[in-house]
């Protein structure tokens, strides 16, 4: 096992073996367990993520996946596992049974109502890193072998009625065939005080460390601010802000969102600017993001839901930029109990490059468009539920 492993295997370890330990003293606890079963045909017209006009072709996508939640007094244990089974009409050659796979745990253990523990880990290997991998950037990847492995165990405690603190550490390790590979170390203190009903604020410290195979480490300090604000009848506002010093510079670090939770409606806006990485890429970017959502239920067996974005993108050190314009449109119906109807558009347009054109490249090599269409039946079984004794509450 390499050394890069063992740092993040650890700390984990040693925290899972204090919750079992700890939820260990309960008799009494409940444990359920579910299911689902997908089958999924997708339309792609760009299969690979290259500029200009993409290989199309039809996939048919099978998605097994299982979910166990076990809950005591004072332990809470939770899991998911999901793989993709695919197959391509136009592409024989890349059939797969193991296009992705993810693995998910989460523990949680309360010494009392004042201290929680908990360890949250994440294991992704997929065929389409940019879609699955580049969350915070929205850049396509090509199509290649990834895998994103990832551990954040935290401390919550309340020291009064409306005072409160966290600390958290996340360690996150990416690689990709033939990209470079990254770790990232993250640890952040948080202290927030509610100042009245409806209003809380929080100032938090963290320091992140983005290190890559190619040799370039890059590190962050920030100082934040944060505000909470309750607008009663399911809205909200959350803003948080400061500096950060990184690479002798100092610059603005953002986020802004607000939600709306209406009878059959939820809203949703939320505005960024941080650093990120890029899957196989060396070196940290700094990422301006918008991210809208809606979403419409209008009767309890149908969902209709929209939401884009805006990406831009481009080196913390300056140089060209890339802007990446998303659309992903899905509605829901629920033919019953265990028995669910997805169809799905996602559109994605990326512009600029973040690396300086190759000799006589021009405009069109600088373009990436994607669409997707997929139609999705889902078949679920769960909600059957193994009681061993009543949980009592924390005392």
């Amino acid at each position: 096992m390499t050394p890069a492993r063992m740092r993040l295997l650890v700390p984990g370890v040693l925290i899972c073996g204090s919750l079992f330990l700890h939820g260990a003293a309960s008799a009494q606890s409940a444990l359920s367990v579910d299911g689902a079963l997908s089958l999924t045909g997708v339309e792609d017209d760009n299969l690979f993520s290259t500029p200009g006009a993409g290989a199309r072709d039809r996939i048919s996508r099978l998605t097994p996946q299982v979910g166990a939640d076990y809950r005591s007094a004072r332990l809470s244990l939770a899991g998911r596992y999901a793989f993709d089974a695919e197959r391509y009409a136009e592409h024989p050659e890349l059939d797969t049974s193991r296009a992705r796979q993810h693995l998910m745990i989460d523990l949680s253990a309360r010494s009392s109502r004042r201290v929680t523990l908990s360890v949250h880990g994440d294991y992704l290997t997929t065929l389409t890193p940019g879609g699955d991998l580049n969350l915070a950037t929205g850049l396509a990847a090509g199509r290649a072998r990834a895998r994103r492995r990832e551990v954040r165990p935290s401390i919550e405690w309340r020291s009064g009625p409306v005072t409160g603190g966290s600390v958290t550490y996340t360690q996150t390790l990416d690689d990709l065939a033939g990209g470079v590979a990254s770790e990232t170390r993250a640890a952040a203190l948080e202290i927030e005080r509610r100042t009245s009903p409806r209003n809380t604020g929080s100032l938090r410290l963290g320091t992140t460390r983005f290190e890559f195979d190619a040799g370039a480490i890059t590190t962050a300090h920030v100082l934040s601010f944060g505000w909470e604000r309750d607008l009663g009848r399911g809205t909200g506002l959350e803003l948080r802000g400061g500096p950060r010093f990184s690479e002798g510079r100092l610059d603005p670090e953002l986020t802004a969102s607000v939600r709306g939770d209406f009878k059959t409606m939820h809203v949703a806006l939320t505005c960024a600017r941080g650093l990120a990485t890029v899957i196989g890429r060396a070196g940290a970017v700094m990422a301006d993001s918008v991210l809208p959502s809606l979403a419409y239920q209008p009767r309890p067996w149908f969902r209709v839901s929209a939401s884009p974005g805006y990406f831009r993108i481009r080196d913390e050190r300056g140089g060209p930029e890339a802007k990446v314009y998303l659309a992903d449109l899905q509605a829901t119906w629920h033919l019953g109990d265990r028995l669910s109807l997805v169809g799905g558009y996602r559109r994605s347009l990326e512009r600029g490059a973040l690396d300086p054109p190759a000799p006589g490249a021009g405009d069109a090599a600088r373009e990436i468009a994607h669409d997707t269409i997929l139609l999705t039946l889902v078949a679920r079984q769960g909600g059957r539920r193994a009681k061993f004794g009543v949980v009592p509450p924390v005392k």
